[in-house]
């Protein structure tokens, strides 16, 4: 987990919602922590609001969408004074 490439930043997520989403699906689309508030926010009835830069995975992990366009992810790392 040193290096920002792939094997360095990519891990799995586990979601269980035995009510709401299907068991034994795989996902292989990448995804962001950055994601996860305006998931948790929709599964709580709320609005996240607009400014942020993640999305809601809800369709996503039920299946409501055949699948997502894949997107992509930019990391800069060593930066002086940012």
């Amino acid at each position: 987990k040193g290096t920002m490439y792939e094997g360095g930043i990519r891990v799995p997520a586990i979601v269980r919602w035995p009510a709401q989403l299907a068991a034994g699906r795989t996902v292989d689309l990448p995804i962001s922590s950055l994601d996860l508030m305006p998931t948790l926010a929709k599964v709580a009835g709320a609005e996240a609001p607009a400014s942020l830069d993640g999305v809601d995975l809800l369709p996503l992990l039920k299946q409501d969408v055949p699948s997502a366009s894949p997107r992509t992810f930019y990391w800069r790392q060593g930066t002086k004074g940012a």
